[in-house]
């Protein structure tokens, strides 16, 4: 069977523009979450988020091109082309390698914007649809790249760019291609989406405390706290990693996707559609339940999904389940970004041999029946089981060990 390996890793989050900073806040048990930089926004009781002011897009392209490219675009260019650099393909045209990217929202800034405008009488920019319609991330960095291989957007809520991975895996594996840039990216403070999350009580009010707001698997959650941001990741066979004289720094060795069938936002109860995905995951990579090492949760902060998430994990290890953690209480919940993101984390983690922590894990809810990493601990990690679930019952996981 094709191996699949990692060999760049890119992040816009945040904490800021790389994956370093990435890195240093995760590792560093700090939230990114703040006030949000919107005065209309942060005045609401859920007006907090891991904004990534840090980033510039003129710092990814000059001020003319810039203006015709919504802000999930550029931030998901800055993170391939620090992935393509640490994968040493950074400059080159790629023709055959393929790009896969996940989002959930696309160019919702762009879109909202552009309808206010409309409704005021001013003239809408030719440029709209490229700028807001969600494969326009992918395509950009295909641009660049000169990449003509297979170019594909998920949109499945906030298990988009797991399923990118995943699917990019596949692709790989089938002998579709050799190499792949797999995005995720998402732009997402925006009053009217805000607004609605905020009235259907999903986001998290501690607006006096941001920074604790979102606490996964904690007895006082209260709702999601959002992120933005992009992360992105280089697979490729490790035949032609080593050719290219690439240091291969993970492996992906398993993938699962499904669905619950069930409800357009609450999870099931019982977790089935997660349990079912990991247990994909598990049997896609060959593997026993004891070879997890580390079980990288969704983990969202809200009562529901961290419980039924819970449920599942338990089910699928029993009384072996290995140690759980959410990177969410840090990072906020990215939603189409999550799966990228984290996965570089995930990256780190096997590199470093440390598992990182669950931010803000306050009294752990008793009803959660798992082991949650509270600080970074450095255990022997073999592998690590990396979850997704989306809006929509949209479920994915992978399963990522050291190269």
């Amino acid at each position: 069977m094709t191996r699949v390996v990692i060999t760049g890793r890119g992040a816009v989050t945040g904490f800021g523009v790389g994956r370093d900073a990435l890195l240093a806040g995760v590792y560093g048990d700090v939230s990114a979450v703040r006030l949000l930089s919107d005065p209309i926004l942060a005045a609401r009781p859920y007006g907090i988020g891991a904004e990534a002011t840090a980033f510039d897009p003129l710092a990814v392209m000059p001020a003319h091109e810039a203006r015709h490219q919504d802000r999930f675009i550029l931030m998901a260019l800055a993170a391939a082309r620090e992935a393509l650099a640490e994968a040493g393909s950074d400059g080159q045209q790629l023709v055959e390698w393929g790009v896969f990217a996940g989002t959930a929202l696309g160019g919702i800034s762009t879109l909202v914007t552009d309808s206010i405008a409309f409704s005021q009488g001013k003239r809408m920019s030719p440029f709209l649809l490229p700028k807001f319609i969600p494969n326009m991330a992918a395509t950009t960095v295909a641009m660049e790249l000169g990449a003509r291989g297979m170019n594909l957007t998920f949109v499945t809520a906030c298990a988009a760019s797991t399923n990118a991975l995943g699917e990019a895996y596949r692709a790989i594996q089938d002998g579709i291609l050799e190499a792949a840039v797999v995005i995720g990216t998402e732009s997402l403070f925006v009053g009217p989406l805000m607004d609605s999350l905020g009235t259907a009580r999903a986001l998290s009010t501690r607006h006096d405390d941001p920074a604790t707001a979102s606490r996964p698997f904690s007895l006082g959650r209260d709702g999601m706290v959002m992120g933005e941001g992009a992360g992105a990741l280089i697979l490729e066979t490790a035949g032609h990693a080593q050719a290219r004289g690439a240091t291969p720094l993970a492996e992906v060795l398993g993938y699962g996707a499904g669905s619950d069938a069930y409800h357009p936002t609450a999870p099931r109860p019982d977790g089935l559609g997660a349990y079912e995905v990991m247990a994909a995951a598990l049997s896609s990579a060959g593997m026993d339940r004891s070879d997890i090492s580390y079980v990288k949760a969704h983990g969202t902060s809200t009562p529901a999904g961290d419980k039924a998430e819970s449920q599942a994990i338990r089910r699928l290890f029993g009384s072996g389940t290995p140690p759980v953690g959410s990177l969410k209480g840090a990072l906020g919940h990215l939603l189409g970004a999550s799966g990228a993101v984290e996965a570089v984390v995930c990256v780190e983690a096997l590199l470093r041999q440390v598992v990182p922590p669950s931010v803000n894990l306050i009294d752990q809810d008793p009803e959660i029946d798992v082991p949650i990493v509270k600080v970074p601990t450095p255990m022997r990690i073999r592998a690590i089981m990396a979850n997704a679930f989306g809006f929509g019952g949209q479920n994915a996981a992978v399963v990522l060990a050291p190269a």
